[in-house]
């Protein structure tokens, strides 16, 4: 994308590698890779990936979203390579089961739907230690 190369019929694999323009994409497509975490740079957020509808693949370097990364591989969402090759192969699988993209998706919507409600449960949480606040939210 940031080398502004057109999307033919013959276009194979697109790099969607500009800022503000990924929700986009991933609207577009059924799989996503998250960029920055085939090495020790750490990855992009997979939420809005999810959230957008892709079954979401990351490598092994994620540490700057644990949390989220712990919450899929509890709920078996987590779809984890380590090299350029395992990436191919778990994409190759995927394109060849549509069934095994939506139970990854599923799975991952999932296990991030456990923290859904967290804006709130943090604003609960402000108001029980300084309930004046409630005022400065301004809620009565």
């Amino acid at each position: 994308r940031s080398m502004e190369e057109e999307i033919t019929e013959t276009t194979e694999v697109y790099v969607g590698d500009s800022l503000g323009e990924l929700s986009m994409f991933y609207s577009l497509c059924p799989i996503a890779f998250i960029g920055g975490s085939l090495i020790p740079h750490g990855g992009q957020n997979p939420l809005e990936a999810i959230q957008l509808g892709c079954a979401t693949i990351v490598g092994l370097h994620m540490f700057n979203f644990e949390e989220i990364i712990s919450d899929l591989r509890s709920g078996e969402g987590l779809r984890s390579v380590g090299s350029v090759d395992e990436l191919a192969a778990e994409v190759a699988e995927l394109l060849g089961s549509p069934e095994a993209v939506e139970r990854l998706l599923s799975r991952q919507k999932a296990a991030m739907s456990q923290r859904e409600n967290i804006l709130d449960n943090v604003f609960d949480r402000v108001v029980e230690v300084f309930p004046q606040s409630i005022r400065f939210f301004g809620v009565n």
